[in-house]
């Protein structure tokens, strides 16, 4: 046993009195975490959340030329087929790399800044969800690029700046690092959205295929499995998110073969 330090003493009231009569007592409470810490996890674990947006603009930038080429030519069935193609393998990507983050995001996060940032998993997981929205709404911005609707991204971009400048503007007074979650969040909807809409009253081009929402459903099943299922059974739930986000990538042969693709 190793012996106490010298600077503690016994208490010497009655053991009736003093519950930690002849023993150490337990460590005080930690504090809670601190606006300083908690505003640097956040801004460290925001591009973790982003991990998720990798697929979508990977697949942009490859797409893009044969968007291109398939405007030129005016072959609009064979634009759609690819963009809905390219749309659902994104969103499987985003997914599976989003669910995987969503049900382990407290060893990520203890993994990379510690145990003490574990409070940061709710901004974490809203980062994650708020890329996750973006890969289901579709590669839009690159289907804009292809038809040179550069004023519309521009505008959208304005749009989703006002929006989540505005939305800290009148929250984060009041409710700190929160709100400055919010903010984000919304300025990545604000702009999916934009973008979403922009495609459509343009080129009434949507990404809604029968693959895409056996995919959208995989993940929201994976975001309550990750969320209450780990509340309430946290080893299954963590696990059966995992198997998810596994799933998602198995049932989608298109991103399996271009990862090969890719990958070749």
């Amino acid at each position: 046993m190793v012996a106490p330090p010298e600077s503690w003493q016994p208490s010497s009231e009655s053991p009736l009195l003093d519950p930690f009569h002849g023993k150490r007592p337990p460590p005080p409470p930690k504090p809670p975490l601190s606006p300083a810490a908690f505003a640097s996890a956040l801004l460290a674990l925001l591009p973790v959340g982003c991990i998720a947006a990798i697929p979508v603009g990977i697949l942009e930038q490859v797409v893009l030329p044969t968007w291109v080429t398939l405007i030129a030519s005016g072959a609009r069935d064979e634009l759609v087929r690819s963009y809905r193609r390219y749309t659902n393998i994104g969103l499987a990507g985003a997914a599976a790399a989003g669910l995987f983050i969503t049900a382990n995001d407290t060893q990520i996060l203890s993994l990379l800044f510690g145990p003490d940032y574990i409070a940061a998993r709710w901004p974490l997981r809203w980062a994650v969800w708020s890329t996750i929205f973006g890969a289901v709404t579709g590669p839009n911005e690159g289907m804009l690029r292809a038809f040179g609707a550069s004023r519309a991204i521009l505008g959208a971009r304005l749009i989703a700046a006002v929006a989540g400048t505005g939305v800290a503007a009148l929250l984060i007074p009041g409710y700190g690092l929160p709100a400055a979650v919010a903010a984000f969040v919304v300025t990545a909807v604000v702009l999916k959205v934009g973008y979403a809409v922009t495609l459509y009253r343009t080129e009434r081009l949507l990404p809604f295929s029968r693959s895409h929402t056996v995919t959208t459903l995989l993940t929201l099943a994976g975001i309550l499995t990750a969320t209450v299922g780990a509340d309430l059974y946290p080893s299954l739930g963590r696990a059966t998110a995992t198997a998810l986000a596994i799933v998602v990538i198995v049932a989608t042969p298109d991103l399996r073969s271009e990862l090969r693709r890719l990958a070749s």
